[in-house]
């Protein structure tokens, strides 16, 4: 009974270990989604630009903001085909919703 409850506890934590690792990876990828919307939109949308604090990464650990960093350039042109069917206004919105941010904190207009 002691061997099946330290078993049951020791799987308990490589659980909660690999749960972890697992959520910062998936926070590192969609904040490289996001990322890369953004930039897809802007290159897109002359008269969009991204107020930069939406776009640091501050919630971030410097692991994950460096795995965001490298995957960024490989999302962009697929994050630019997505948006294109949308009007800039459009694409703009949804990058804030993708982000889970205001619109008003992830954009400005020229």
């Amino acid at each position: 009974m002691i061997t099946r409850t330290v078993t049951l506890c020791l799987a308990g934590q490589f659980m909660s270990i690999f749960s972890t690792q697992h959520a910062h990876a998936e926070q590192a990828h969609d904040f490289a989604r996001f990322w890369a919307a953004v930039l897809a939109v802007e290159d897109r949308c002359d008269d969009f630009y991204s107020i930069t604090d939406a776009t640091m990464g501050g919630h971030l650990t410097a692991d994950e903001y460096k795995r965001a960093s490298d995957a960024v350039e490989d999302l962009r042109p697929k994050m630019a085909k997505s948006l294109s069917a949308l009007s800039c206004q459009a694409a703009a919105e949804a990058v804030a919703d993708l982000g889970g941010l205001p619109f008003l904190k992830v954009w400005e207009r020229r």
